[in-house]
Parts: C-alpha cells; sequence; structure tokens
C-alpha cells in the first residue's frame, strides 16, 4: 500500500501510535513501522511573522491591516520541520492525527503547506476525542476521512489565527502609544478580558467585607420519628435541595448529618406564616 505517514501533534501521541502498530523502531524525530512511519510536531512549528508590520510604532501607520500574513518557524522547530519535510517527499500518503479541534487542524495544515504539500488527494484526516489507546488508534486508522471535509474547520481556525493578530498588533501599538510613558501595553483578543475577570475577582476578594448571617433550624417530628433539619423559606429552592441530594445520592442518614430535611418532607415558611 506504499508509505503511510502519520503526522501527530505532540511526541507522546507518536509513542501511543507506535504501541500500536507494534514492531516500530524509534529513529531521529520518527518511528518507523514498516509501512507506516510516525512522525509528529512540537505543537505549533509555526507563528505569523511580524515582519509583515511596520517596524516603526506610529499612530501614522495605524491601523495595520497586511495584504497577505506569512509565517516563519518558531524558534527550536527547525530540526523537527527539515525531518517531517523529508519524510513528506517519501510518502504516498499523508494521515493529519492532530489534536481533534480546530487549533490542530490550524497546526497541521501549517506544517504541510509549509513543507511544499499538495497532494490533499491523498491526505486524510484521523479524528477521536477517546484515549489513544491501541484499539481506538488501529479503529480510526480503519475509519478515516479524506481531509477535505474539513476545510472548514481550517479556514475558521485560520480566521481566528488573523484575526487575533489584527487585534493585538494594533490595540498594543495604539495603548502603548498612548500612554503617558509609553512602556509597553500587551493587548490581545483573549489575554485582556481574561486579566480583566482575573484583577476583578481580587478586588472582590480586597474590598469583601463580612456580614452577620443566620441559618435557622428546628425540630421536626413525625409520628415517633423526631430530627433535626434547616427551615428553608422557598419550596423551590427546597424541591432543587432535594434534586441536587438525588444526584450525588446521598444516603439519608448523611441528610440528617448535614441538617437537610427527609426526602418527601420539604418545609417552606415565609415571613408572614408560621410553620
Amino acid at each position: 500500500m506504499g508509505k503511510v505517514l502519520i503526522l501527530t501533534e505532540k511526541p507522546s501521541q507518536a509513542r501511543d501510535f507506535a504501541r500500536a502498530l507494534k514492531n516500530c523502531r524509534q529513529r531521529e524525530g520518527y518511528y518507523d513501522c514498516g509501512n507506516y512511519i510516525i512522525t509528529w510536531a512540537l505543537g505549533h512549528l509555526f507563528e505569523i511573522d511580524d515582519s509583515i508590520a511596520p517596524k516603526r510604532w506610529s499612530l501614522e501607520t495605524l491601523p495595520i491591516f497586511p495584504e497577505k500574513f506569512k509565517l516563519k518557524l518558531r524558534r527550536g522547530a527547525g530540526k523537527q520541520f527539515k525531518v517531517i519535510k523529508k519524510l513528506l517527499k517519501e510518502a504516498d500518503k499523508v494521515v493529519l492525527a492532530v489534536d481533534p479541534g480546530r487549533e490542530g487542524e490550524l497546526l497541521g495544515r501549517e506544517i504541510l503547506l509549509m513543507a511544499g504539500w499538495k497532494d490533499w488527494d491523498r491526505t486524510y484526516r484521523f479524528w477521536t476525542s477517546e484515549a489513544l489507546t491501541p484499539e481506538v488508534v488501529r479503529r480510526g486508522l480503519k475509519n478515516l476521512k479524506p481531509i477535505k471535509e474539513f476545510d472548514s474547520l481550517y479556514y475558521s481556525a485560520l480566521a481566528r489565527q488573523h484575526g487575533d493578530w489584527i487585534v493585538g498588533i494594533n490595540l498594543t501599538r495604539l495603548t502603548t502609544l498612548k500612554s503617558s510613558d509609553r512602556s509597553v501595553w500587551s493587548v490581545g483578543r483573549v489575554q485582556t478580558p481574561t486579566l480583566k475577570l482575573i484583577v476583578d475577582r481580587e478586588r472582590e476578594i480586597e474590598n469583601f467585607k463580612p456580614e452577620e448571617y443566620w441559618v435557622i433550624k428546628a425540630t421536626f417530628q413525625k409520628g415517633d420519628f423526631k430530627y433535626e433539619g434547616t427551615l428553608l423559606r422557598d419550596r423551590k429552592l427546597a424541591q432543587k435541595l432535594f434534586e441536587e441530594l438525588d444526584k450525588e445520592e446521598l444516603p439519608e442518614e448523611d441528610w440528617f448529618k448535614n441538617g437537610f430535611f427527609p426526602k418527601g418532607e420539604t418545609i417552606a415558611i415565609s415571613p408572614s406564616r408560621e410553620v
């Protein structure tokens, strides 16, 4: 069937494939398994080359919208990329076995495109969200799908990558240039709102003022059975509590220990009514 090159996202995934295919010999940057050759990326091997943006930071050059994006190898990725590029030249068929998702699709295709791979009709996608046990790997290799079925996922990831870069470089430069001390203010589509959530939470903790509160407990009796329970003012709240207890499958004795009502004995009170 010719040489089949399997490209995984991480070395650990390549080892999982090698264990499933058996009789594999580890080489420099890949596993030789007879008809199957397994190699790996190191996450993203490429990143957008910032040289497409003006070197000089000034308001006059904003906004920055490059006509064409350009990729460059990440630091330390050159050696593994050379291995992949060499193996692609010897491959009769390629299986993209990167993570099942948008980001995996992007990094896998970036590698193939930058290596000059053009035979997309001989390119297939291995897709599973299960742990890569030998059984899962062997089953997945029997149910490969043409890579073209995942084109929309790739273009979605590409748009996200370009959008992130445009937002980041424009707002970072604008904020920095507008700052009083001209220190670099890094702004990103994800990092900045995430940082705000962290800051807001930290401020809540710093400004927290403890307040007194009370829990009303009472003794209840049904027939000869007497127990202590917690008064709940809202019947819906009580019902929700019981549903959560059912989910946790707590035995009835634990309900009593925690001061909850036994099942079927929902108690509700309001300020205007005593129970």
